[in-house]
């Protein structure tokens, strides 16, 4: 695998989330149960497991909906933009509910190797994702951020799923999953409004 360095993050599973989103399209939310995770599609059928050893098993079903095995399977990506701390890929004319209690979330998969003030994803409206004095989560520009210790995350793919909230954030409103994991939020630095 080409593990590029600095923050890497799929944009395109970025603009197909947001894309789909958007579009009204998104199916239902995989189920994520407590120590081993079991992914389920929309059909109900069980997708994959995710073992405590960090490994994935891919379920195949036949088109009646019949097991026809399953496998191990590699989550991580194949592919990836570099983005080099001074890049930003824009993704403009997004429908995007900003009336104040609406909640959008953003999923992608990022390899961060330490750097601290860096970015994987930002609104225009100053509200984004940071990596700060060696933490994780939301900031508003204000020197603030509103999650989770980073040491875990370092030099390693993880799948990051982040619900912002227009309004005022507190643990209640905003969320933040890695690997299908919802996070215990903290307010880490600063103070954000």
């Amino acid at each position: 695998m080409n593990r590029k360095t600095g923050l890497h993050s799929l944009v395109w599973m970025i603009c197909l989330s947001l894309l789909l989103a958007f579009a009204g399209k998104i199916q239902a939310a995989p189920t994520v149960m407590t120590g081993t995770k079991q992914l389920y599609g929309s059909g109900g059928q069980l997708d994959y497991t995710h073992l405590p050893s960090n490994e994935f098993i891919k379920y195949k079903y036949d088109r009646n909906g019949n097991l026809l095995g399953k496998e191990p399977a590699n989550m991580e990506p194949d592919s990836s933009v570099d983005l080099n701390g001074m890049d930003v890929y824009e993704i403009p004319n997004l429908n995007v509910d900003t009336s104040f209690g609406s909640k959008t979330t953003v999923e992608f998969w990022m390899f961060w190797e330490g750097n601290e003030v860096v970015m994987p994803f930002a609104w225009s409206s100053k509200f984004d994702l940071y990596f700060a004095d060696g933490y994780f989560g939301f900031n508003h520009f204000n020197g603030d951020i509103f999650g989770i210790p980073s040491t875990t995350l370092k030099n390693k793919w993880v799948h990051v799923a982040a619900v912002f909230y227009n309004g005022d954030p507190d643990s209640g409103n905003l969320e933040l999953y890695i690997n299908g994991v919802k996070q215990t939020l903290q307010k880490a630095l600063g103070n954000a409004t």
